[in-house]
């Protein structure tokens, strides 16, 4: 059975994912934080993405351009080709947590998980299905398994790089786990003296 530590820590880990790789990917942090009594963290980008603005506005999605322009990327070039970089990016950020909080957990990681969250219509800020938020599930030019492998093939990626980046993502969550929440700055500090 999990201590409450272990349960602390994992709340950490998963979120020192996220910031990491917001960091690593340019999009930076605002704040992260665990609230144990809650079961649950928070890491809050601080230079939002206009995609990723979009997921804080989940149901007013549906007209935005930007959500537009990726849809017609996706059907004009497929969906492996139709993806922006910088949403394949925030798709790293997003699956970081899960993967990083699996890694100290020693659990199998499974893409399945993401899979299981999509149909029972789960919304989740960091797990949220970004197919479906692009509305090309059930599109007639858009091949649900080239979907389906294309994210997963994000996953894989991800994957790899979080155990490349994992002493970065140890020492944010071991602070974070003793702060509980860490400014942007913080977290910066902390992983420029790892690198160092």
């Amino acid at each position: 059975m999990e201590n409450q530590h272990d349960k602390i820590a994992a709340l950490a880990y998963h979120e020192a994912g996220h910031a990491v790789f917001n960091v690593k990917y340019g999009f930076g942090v605002k704040y992260v934080c665990i609230k144990p009594e809650e079961g649950r963290g928070n890491c809050v980008q601080h230079k939002p993405s206009s995609y990723y603005e979009l997921l804080a506005t989940y149901y007013d999605y549906r007209d935005h351009p930007d959500l537009k322009r990726y849809r017609e990327e996706c059907l004009k070039k497929g969906f492996s080709q139709g993806l922006s970089l910088e949403m394949k990016k925030l798709m790293y950020c997003s699956f970081a947590g899960y993967i990083a909080e699996c890694m100290y957990r020693n659990e199998e990681i499974v893409f399945q998980h993401f899979k299981d969250i999509s149909d029972n219509d789960y919304i989740d800020m960091n797990d949220i299905r970004y197919a479906d938020l692009l509305q090309l599930k059930g599109e007639e030019d858009i091949d649900a398994k080239e979907i389906e492998k294309e994210l997963e093939v994000i996953f894989n990626k991800t994957i790899h790089y979080v155990k490349s980046n994992f002493n970065e993502i140890k020492v944010v969550s071991d602070v974070l786990i003793n702060d509980k929440k860490l400014s942007g700055d913080e977290v910066l500090n902390i992983i420029n003296r790892q690198r160092a």
